[in-house]
């Protein structure tokens, strides 16, 4: 398998025909079928769905699809970095952040980094955390801020915050007079929270069953979108971290209250796969992102413990 097909494979994916992948390449349509011929050979599984319609990629043409674009974009990495080895970073940085992350994080990290590394491309991913940890062991990301870490395999892993969790829902609640709420209280608000999967989850029950209270899930959602929605038009709460909800907390749409006795937290943390080093574009992302929260933390605007 050689590059050069893997870049040929590409094309057709894109173009969704032959010919149009052939015109791309500026390659005669019957060499690039022999490419691609010898190229499921080499695999021994087929790529490509043919019909009158064109081409569409198999479930094993998908998988590849993924590795190749990947692999392709840390080569071009490699060749920036030889090529401009000494001078400030450039390149695409791909990192996918959790969506707690997004809203005191996205807008400053991308302005910044665009007024201190012009020849850095920088793309951002929303996505939610299974997704972001697909994409780091598939290498499609340099690096995700993604909570619980721990979890993770074979990557390395660099803490940046603990944040703290708030029970969040109906602007008037039982204890608006207070800006806490004590962990044993929770039972008394139903809540919508991530599926039996979801991590956050699995916390907050091991931590009530740990401490002999209880909880009262009423309804399972597994986009944070979802369920803030959900909150804001109806009696219901959800536990997450302040940042998620910060606009309509802070409009009076929402209240908030910070878990205590004990106290709940998730730990935010950079995370790569342990088999690869970052470019030095990737770096100076990373670098950006840990003054960022510092400086979050420091004006208020992101709530929890600094690791770093």
């Amino acid at each position: 398998m050689r590059l050069e097909q893997l870049r040929l494979f590409l094309l057709i994916a894109q173009h969704g025909s032959i010919s149009g992948a052939a015109r791309a390449a500026s390659i005669a349509q019957p060499a690039l079928s022999v490419h691609m011929r010898q190229l499921e050979e080499n695999l021994s599984t087929v790529l490509f769905e043919r019909s009158v319609r064109g081409i569409k990629l198999t479930d094993a043409g998908k998988k590849l699809k993924r590795h190749a674009d990947a692999l392709l974009r840390h080569v071009e990495q490699a060749r920036e970095e030889v090529v401009q080895a000494g001078s400030e970073p450039s390149g695409q940085v791909v990192v996918a952040l959790s969506k707690s992350m997004v809203p005191p994080l996205a807008g400053k990290l991308f302005w910044r980094c665009h007024e201190r590394f012009p020849k850095i491309n920088l793309r951002l991913l929303d996505l939610s955390v299974k997704n972001s940890r697909e994409l780091i062991q598939t290498r499609e990301v340099d690096f995700g801020l993604l909570p619980n870490a721990p979890a993770l395999e074979d990557v390395t892993i660099f803490p940046l915050i603990a944040q703290d969790l708030y029970l969040v829902g109906p602007k008037q609640t039982r204890d608006s007079q207070s800006n806490h709420l004590e962990f044993k209280d929770l039972h008394r608000y139903p809540l919508v929270m991530g599926g039996r999967n979801d991590q956050l989850r699995i916390e907050l029950q091991t931590t009530a069953m740990k401490h002999g209270y209880a909880i009262n899930i009423e309804y399972e959602q597994d986009a944070s979108a979802i369920y803030h929605e959900i909150v804001r038009c109806g009696e219901i709460y959800t536990i997450v971290p302040y940042s998620i909800f910060a606009h309509d907390i802070e409009a009076g749409i929402l209240s908030a209250h910070k878990i205590v006795n004990p106290t709940l937290e998730r730990i935010m943390s950079i995370v790569f796969r342990n088999d690869i080093e970052l470019s030095n574009a990737a770096l100076a992302t990373k670098s950006l992102i840990e003054d960022l929260i510092q400086d979050a933390v420091a004006a208020g605007e992101l709530s929890g413990r600094l690791l770093t």
